[in-house]
């Protein structure tokens, strides 16, 4: 009788760890799952309210062009110094401010511009290539010239290599190949698919500018001086 009762108290002694061992279980996962949906709230909370700032200022960004009526650009102008309204709007949020920066894409070299029919643009190719070997960038000669052959290659039409440039045949050697576009950029970031075009030459390093903001896939061929940044300015000096 006495181990029958020992038996049965084992039992419920057992039990009773199992039903605590799960109680915890359980608490801990919706301990955790509160948690998790807390933070995801303020996550989403934080988000929204980023956006809403960053939306401020695109807007913002927006008037100051809406209000520019003038037939040229310069930096002189509204859309130029931007700066002491991004320092304003600390004061229009609690948590959060915007920076605005406008640039005029007409003071840079049109890349797209480098190809003419199937030849060289000679005003453009002259330009970079006073831009790479100039002041700012140094590149030697050689170097410039293979980087300018090869961005000729990936936007003229045809699969003729020019010079020390790149056609098909290198891109699909490549360890991911890719083809070769031979058509103009589409934004200046595609500079970055072109052989010898490496991350550093295009956003440049600790005391070397990017080439990036000395190029832009838009415009006709002509350069807004009164915009252009010192090393275009000194391409189309020298």
């Amino acid at each position: 009788m006495t181990t029958g009762c020992s038996n049965r108290r084992g039992i419920a002694l057992i039990l009773v760890l199992l039903m605590l061992s799960i109680i915890t279980a359980v608490t801990l996962q919706l301990n955790r799952d509160s948690r998790s949906e807390i933070y995801e709230a303020a996550n989403l909370s934080d988000g929204i309210r980023l956006r809403y700032v960053a939306e401020s200022g695109f807007y913002a960004a927006g008037a100051i062009l809406l209000a520019d009526k003038t037939s040229f650009d310069s930096l002189k102008e509204q859309w130029a110094n931007t700066e002491m309204l991004s320092l304003k709007s600390e004061a229009l949020f609690d948590n959060g401010s915007f920076n605005i920066a406008i640039e005029d894409e007409g003071g840079r070299i049109p890349v797209n511009r480098l190809v003419s029919g199937s030849g060289y643009n000679p005003q453009i190719r002259d330009f970079l290539l006073r831009l790479l070997t100039g002041q700012d960038f140094r590149l030697e000669q050689r170097r410039a010239e293979e980087l300018i052959d090869a961005i000729k290659d990936w936007i003229d039409a045809d699969d003729e290599m020019t010079g020390a440039g790149a056609e098909r045949g290198y891109y699909a050697g490549l360890d991911i190949p890719y083809a070769v576009k031979n058509a103009p950029l589409d934004c200046i970031e595609e500079l970055l698919m072109i052989k010898g075009v490496t991350r550093e030459l295009f956003y440049g390093a600790e005391k070397s500018p990017g080439r990036a903001q000395c190029l832009t896939v838009f415009g006709d061929g002509k350069i807004n001086i009164n915009t252009a940044p010192k090393p275009v300015l000194g391409a189309l000096a020298a």
